[in-house]
């Protein structure tokens, strides 16, 4: 039989328990290591596994095969926290006003429950906005006229999330869901 140890009286320094949070979760903290990586056929499976957890909704497989387009490897990664697929960005670019002008409409932008409040989803959005900076050019040298989404109406602190970065409500969409209730989402707006 094995010799009980017994756990050391205090913590080290950097991981000392405080009121505001919990012992594991500040050593967590402190050994972060964000980091996005590109999408590709090889992690594919990783980018539906995480949107069946994160979106109450289910997407095509076109739209798995559109975010392996070269058009928008700049704007669609994975989210690995300590090398952990954690979240994922995925978004599309549509046309503008003119050919020399672009939209970039963020399709999904989630991480997983554990992980969230760690910097992920702000890095991931801080990604997109420094790809396609609202009047500013895109990879291609198109000129981003916006950069938008939709988030469910039930869904505040999604919306309070994207207001952070300068996002506004513009619309409300009353039927956008057809199997969410309520059925409706607000569409959100960077312009320049």
């Amino acid at each position: 039989m094995a010799a009980r140890t017994t756990p050391p009286a205090t913590y080290p320094a950097r991981v000392q328990p405080g009121a505001d949070a919990a012992p594991v979760r500040r050593a967590v903290a402190q050994r972060n290591a964000i980091a996005l990586t590109d999408l590709t056929p090889n992690n594919l499976g990783q980018l539906r596994m995480l949107n069946a957890k994160l979106f109450p909704i289910a997407y095509s497989e076109q739209v798995y095969r559109d975010v392996l387009a070269e058009e928008v490897r700049p704007v669609c990664k994975l989210g690995l926290y300590n090398d952990i697929p954690v979240g994922n960005v995925c978004c599309r670019v549509e046309e503008g006003k003119d050919v020399a002008h672009c939209k970039v409409y963020i399709m999904t932008l989630g991480v997983l429950p554990a992980y969230r409040h760690l910097g992920l989803g702000s890095a991931m959005l801080r990604h997109v906005l420094e790809q396609a900076p609202t009047g500013g050019k895109y990879d291609d040298g198109r000129k981003v006229e916006a950069v938008y989404l939709h988030v469910h109406t039930a869904n505040e602190a999604a919306k309070q999330f994207y207001e952070q970065f300068g996002f506004q409500v513009t619309e409300t969409v009353p039927d956008y869901f057809k199997t969410l209730e309520p059925r409706s989402a607000w569409l959100l707006e960077k312009r320049a």
